[in-house]
Formats: structure tokens, C-alpha cells, sequence
């Protein structure tokens, strides 16, 4: 079972950012930091939910097979057009095959920040915490995690498969000018599936997850932390923040207005950093902290440098 499990891998995991069983449980942890609403009604429906998960998947796939429309998958250029794809061709509240397209979008747009939120605040900081071992010895700590974060939450199930296969073709030619095969897709979502039941079958067998501990020990012990910067719960709140955005872009807003920054971790009370976009007020005896660019011309100009 641990030789099955490892080869599992070897075909499925790319090399970096959260596994596929991290990213399930990101997606559905998020609906539960979703404000009451259309979008939260919308997504918690339970014939949607395999829409949902193959969309979280999806962005990965590329990687199982060798073929860049994955790595093109997570970014917004890419989601931005199938976003205007469905304004174009469905309407709101949904009521059609639409709502199972903006399941999926929503998917890739999780799958997308997580992974951002993921290398740039966590995996960073394991590189120092855990540089002596799992990183020295060249292993990688996105599978490590995904094995020890099954074993914490529980193995998942793969959806039944389904991605918007012919739209996609057409979405990637026309506003990519790049060409990828129904069939190529369809086989990456194949080898995700695999993934996660590899993943599953790892997480049961305790001397695999030790080891995997082993070599990432501060990584593997605060998967679970939300107040760590970047770990899984706290993806799942970032998500949430960002679906609501995307939500508004659906309905023709703006989906950011006057909040152009969503979300932030750590927390404003940690640095205080504004949310709004604009300058730092003072308020009494506490202010929020100035942006590390206006730090910069304050000092410039007490020194006369301005």
C-alpha cells in the first residue's frame, strides 16, 4: 500500500504548494467564512459541490500530464476570461447549468490564492524552520503536507469528474492563443484523482506520516494553526474574501470598490495595515502604523531628504 501510494504521487503531485487534498478542504472550509447571501447559498448547495472540488482541482492537472494549460489554470488572466464567459452567456440568480460553471470558477480561483498565500507566507517561513531537513535533503514539503494534513482532517473522496471541457478549448485558444485537447484535460483530472487517493492511503500508514514529519516538523505542526500566516484555515478565510469579489465581478460591480485590498494576513491589529487604500490616520493614543512606504519618506524627511 505505501509503494501504491508513492507511485500515486510520483505521477500526480506537482512540485510545489498545497496537495489536492489540502485544496479540497480549503474550498469547503471557505464556505463557512462566507457571509449570508446569494454567493453562500449558491455554493453551499449540495448537487454543486462536485463542481466546487473539480474546479479546485483542476489547476494541477497540467502538471500530471506534462501540458502548460494547468500552470495557466491558476492565474487570473485565464479565470478572468471564463469569468467573462459566464456573464456573456448566463445570467443571475443561476438557475441554469450556470451555477455549475461559477462552482467551478470559484474552484480555480481557490485553488490559485491558496497556492499564492500558501509559498509566499508559509512555505517561506518552513524554509527557515525546517531548512536543516526536509529542505537540505531535497524533499518536498507540499507532499509531506498533504499526507500529515489527511491524516489530521481525514482523507477526502474524489469527485466524479467534470471540467467545461469544450469551453475550455475554446477559452485557452481564443483568449491565450494556446491549444489544449478535451482529452488532455480530462487526463489530468484523472491522475488528481489518483493523487488524493494516494494521499488517503499514505495518511493511514503512521510510519510514512512520521517520517514526512521528520522532514518538515514546523510545517507539519501548524497545519492546523489559523493563526499562522498561510496554513490551511487561514487560506480558507483569504478564499472566501477573494470569492466575494469575484461574486460582485459577476454581477458587473466592482468587485474590490473601495476595499482594493480584500484581506490581509497577519491581521490589521498585528501591523495594522489599512485595508482601504488610503493613508494611515491617527486615532488618540492608538494609530494605525504607516505603510512601509510612507515609513520610508517620514524618515526622509527628518532627515532633511525629501
Amino acid at each position: 500500500m505505501m509503494l501504491l501510494g508513492l507511485l500515486f504521487l510520483s505521477f500526480a503531485a506537482p512540485a510545489l504548494a498545497n496537495g489536492q487534498t489540502t485544496h479540497s478542504w480549503i474550498s469547503v472550509h471557505a464556505l463557512a467564512h462566507l457571509p449570508p447571501g446569494d454567493l453562500h447559498d449558491l455554493l453551499t448547495r449540495e448537487d454543486l459541490a462536485p463542481y466546487l472540488l473539480n474546479g479546485t482541482m483542476f489547476p494541477d492537472g497540467g502538471y500530471a500530464v506534462g501540458d502548460d494549460y494547468g500552470e495557466r489554470a491558476h492565474w487570473e488572466p485565464f479565470q478572468s476570461a471564463y469569468l467573462e464567459w459566464i456573464r456573456t452567456n448566463h445570467d443571475a440568480p443561476y438557475d441554469d447549468e450556470g451555477a455549475q460553471h461559477v462552482a467551478f470558477l470559484m474552484g480555480l480561483a481557490s485553488h490559485g490564492l491558496a497556492d499564492q498565500v500558501f509559498d509566499a507566507m508559509y512555505m517561506e517561513r518552513s524554509k527557515t524552520h525546517d531548512a536543516a531537513l526536509g529542505w537540505a535533503e531535497g524533499e518536498s514539503m507540499d507532499e509531506a503536507t498533504d499526507v500529515v494534513y489527511a491524516q489530521l482532517v481525514g482523507p477526502r473522496e474524489p469527485p466524479e469528474e467534470w471540467f467545461p471541457g469544450a469551453v475550455f478549448v475554446s477559452l485557452y485558444a481564443e483568449a491565450q492563443g494556446y491549444t489544449v485537447s478535451e482529452e488532455t484535460m480530462s487526463e489530468g483530472m484523472f491522475w488528481l484523482s489518483v493523487a488524493i487517493a494516494g494521499v488517503g492511503a499514505l495518511s493511514e500508514q503512521e510510519e510514512v506520516v512520521a517520517e514526512y514529519q521528520r522532514q518538515f516538523p514546523w510545517a507539519s505542526a501548524h497545519l492546523t494553526d489559523s493563526a499562522v500566516p498561510g496554513s490551511p484555515p487561514c487560506e480558507g478565510e483569504l478564499v472566501a474574501l477573494y470569492w466575494q469579489a469575484l461574486w460582485a465581478r459577476l454581477q458587473g460591480e466592482d468587485g474590490f470598490g473601495e476595499r482594493p485590498v480584500s484581506g490581509q494576513r497577519p491581521g490589521r491589529r498585528h501591523h495594522g495595515l489599512a485595508h482601504d487604500g488610503e493613508p494611515p490616520r491617527r486615532l488618540g493614543a492608538r494609530r494605525r502604523q504607516p505603510r512601509f512606504g510612507a515609513q520610508l519618506r517620514e524618515r526622509h524627511e527628518r532627515r532633511g531628504h525629501r
